[in-house]
């Protein structure tokens, strides 16, 4: 596996460089390194979608982590044209896709053996090569059309390839400062279109978990919503309607996987990072930027991840975060959680209406600013 490294520094270099994925026109905007960002408490108000009424919520399934600009990377032209609205070619919209014959696809890349993990390995890789390479031919020929069909497919790679790499590119889908609006526009589908499993899958979940028969007084198999670690459906538990998040099966075993890869390309970062400023120094020039580990990106990442898939703790933040708004005369409200249905794999809250912040219309009918 160390010889296929650098092909994740490939696509970070590719995707955060202002040489590569922004446009030259686009590149204009500037682009800046920014700190790892930490996540706030796992409270599955977000990922449910389940507040109160009047309240809103973002759809923050790409919460965590904030990867930094590349600064060995050529600085971007302030003299060059902004990117038009006239000249923008929005990407494909991302295809509906089996919920289960994905998961069966990705069933084929986890795995704790050797094998499984050297499979999985080899199709990351291959994915980062192939990436890097069709990113930077879209940057160098400033072609839209070709950077909307390359943004498509990188975010389509980044589907087939599992949960970590959906994560990866929700988190990338919100850094309109670094990236050209064509990969950001279709990596945001990422946020709100990943397929969900079907019903038979969720009780063997859920049966797995909670035993059989499920505790609930009923439990609906049309899921709520679906995002790159779970799925939320509704219930009614003990005569009080819930949403229930489950979480997609294999999730640690492909983390182990996919962090031994993205570790070894952050080693990579750092060699040619280190590298690249022995040079300057050998050139007498000044520093080109400030001192960063991308291992500790990565490390951070990592522990966030595994975090949040953890129900249990995420349901004990959520209890706390309720604890901590008591005497304070807060209208927020946070849904009840119950812990005789809730497991590491599932979490079991009050179910409470609730609009997204990014429903325009919803917002203002609401009165909200």
């Amino acid at each position: 596996m160390p010889a296929f490294c650098p092909t994740l520094s490939f696509l970070l270099l590719a995707l955060v460089g202002p040489s590569s994925a922004l446009s030259p026109r686009a590149a204009s905007r500037g682009v800046g390194s920014i700190a790892a960002a930490r996540a706030r408490p796992a409270v599955s108000v977000l990922d449910a979608s389940v507040l109160a009424p009047g309240s809103t919520t973002t759809d923050s399934t790409a919460k965590g982590v904030v990867v930094p600009t590349a600064p060995f990377l050529k600085p971007c032209k302030a003299e060059e044209e902004p990117l038009s609205g006239d000249s923008y070619v929005p990407p494909e919209p991302l295809q509906l896709q089996d919920g289960d014959a994905l998961e069966a696809k990705w069933d084929r890349l986890r795995g704790t053996r050797k094998r499984d993990q050297l499979r999985r390995s080899m199709a990351l890789q291959t994915f980062f090569l192939k990436a890097g390479w069709k990113t930077v031919r879209a940057n160098m020929t400033d072609d839209d059309m070709r950077t909307a069909m390359t943004a498509a497919w990188v975010r389509d790679g980044l589907l087939q390839l599992g949960p970590t790499m959906i994560k990866l590119g929700q988190v990338f889908s919100s850094r309109k400062d670094l990236l050209h609006p064509a990969y950001c526009e279709a990596l945001e589908s990422l946020q709100t279109a990943v397929p969900c499993v079907s019903a038979s899958r969720v009780r063997e979940l859920l049966e797995a978990e909670l035993g059989s028969p499920l505790p609930f007084d009923s439990f609906d198999d049309t899921p709520l919503a679906g995002a790159s670690l779970g799925q939320v459906h509704r219930a009614v538990y003990k005569g009080t309607p819930v949403a229930v998040k489950i979480q997609r099966a294999g999730l640690t075993e492909m983390f182990d996987t996919d962090f031994k890869n993205i570790r070894l390309g952050c080693r990579a970062m750092n060699l040619m990072e280190r590298g690249y400023e022995r040079i300057r120094r050998m050139q007498g020039k000044s520093k080109a930027a400030a001192d960063r580990d991308w291992m500790a990106y990565a490390n951070d990442a990592a522990r966030l991840l595994y975090e949040e898939i953890d129900y249990v703790n995420e349901g004990k933040n959520a209890e706390q975060f309720a604890e901590s708004l008591v005497g304070t005369g807060s209208n927020v409200v946070v849904p009840k959680v119950f812990n005789d249905a809730t497991t590491e794999k599932v979490l079991t809250m009050e179910y409470i209406e609730s609009v997204k912040m990014t429903d325009t219309p919803k917002v203002d009918a609401l009165g909200l600013d």
